[in-house]
C-alpha cells in the first residue's frame, strides 16, 4: 500500500515576493549604511580619532624612506608573536 505523495512546490508568485522582500531589505540596509557613514554627522568623532593613523599611513605610502621602520616592525612582532604563539599552542596535534 503505497500511498503517492503529492510534493507540492512553492508557486511562482511566492518565489518572486521572496525575492522582491530581499532585494528591499538590502537595498534598505545598503541606504542605512549610508546615511550613517556620510550623511547623519554621528561619524564625526570617529573620523577625528582615526585622522592622525590616516596621515601616518598616507605619508609612509608617499615617502617610504622618511619613516622609522624599526619602531613600527618592533610594535607589528609585539602583536603577532603572541598571537602566532597561541594559535601554534591551541592547534597542536601532539598535546
Amino acid at each position: 500500500m503505497s500511498r503517492n505523495r503529492v510534493t507540492r512546490t512553492p508557486s511562482r508568485r511566492s518565489l518572486n515576493l521572496r525575492r522582491l522582500l530581499g532585494a528591499c531589505i538590502a537595498v534598505a540596509m545598503i541606504w542605512g549604511l549610508f546615511w550613517l557613514l556620510f550623511l547623519s554627522g554621528l561619524t564625526d568623532p570617529l573620523t577625528e580619532a582615526v585622522r592622525p593613523g590616516y596621515d601616518r599611513l598616507v605619508a609612509m605610502i608617499n615617502d617610504p624612506l622618511g619613516i622609522d621602520w624599526g619602531g613600527y616592525l618592533v610594535a607589528a612582532a609585539a602583536v603577532a608573536i603572541p598571537h602566532l604563539g597561541l594559535l601554534l599552542f591551541i592547534f597542536d596535534e601532539n598535546a
